[in-house]
């Protein structure tokens, strides 16, 4: 009876942990560049398609979109994506970057976005995905 209850508190263990380990699961997504307009000083305002990918167990609800290389990257952009468990979401949002980041994605350059979810205690809180460039028109 004891190896019995020991074995059951070893297997609750073991599910809880496999749990966790799927809820941190990390995103992943691609970026497109539908548009860019150089507006002076060294900066460029792209328009990016962006996909997001979520391999977790858990609905992801992303209240903010903000691009650490972005002057203005402290306040963030304001969104409303619902990226769904073991799916994905797809939104266009303008930032505005050094001209060199740009270029940088131009050649392939992978980019680095911060997504501003609630967390457990409510408050807000930044995951950052990789972002790779989407290889081909129509392709994600």
């Amino acid at each position: 009876m004891l190896l019995w209850a020991f074995l059951l508190i070893l297997a609750a263990g073991f599910c809880a942990d496999s749990a966790r380990a799927e809820e941190l699961r990390p995103l992943s997504g691609a970026y497109k560049v539908i548009r860019a307009t150089d507006v002076g000083k060294g900066l460029c305002r792209v328009a990016l398609r962006i996909h997001i990918q979520n391999p977790s167990v858990a609905n992801l609800p992303v209240q903010r979109l903000t691009m650490p290389r972005e002057p203005a990257a402290r306040a963030g952009h304001a969104v409303s994506l619902e990226v769904p468990s073991h799916g994905s979401g797809e939104i266009t949002q303008d930032f505005t970057v050094p001209t060199g980041e740009y270029r940088h994605w131009l050649r392939g350059g992978p980019l680095v976005l911060l997504l501003g979810v609630p967390g457990p205690d409510g408050k807000t809180r930044n995951m950052p995905v990789r972002l790779r460039p989407s290889p081909v028109e129509g392709v994600r």
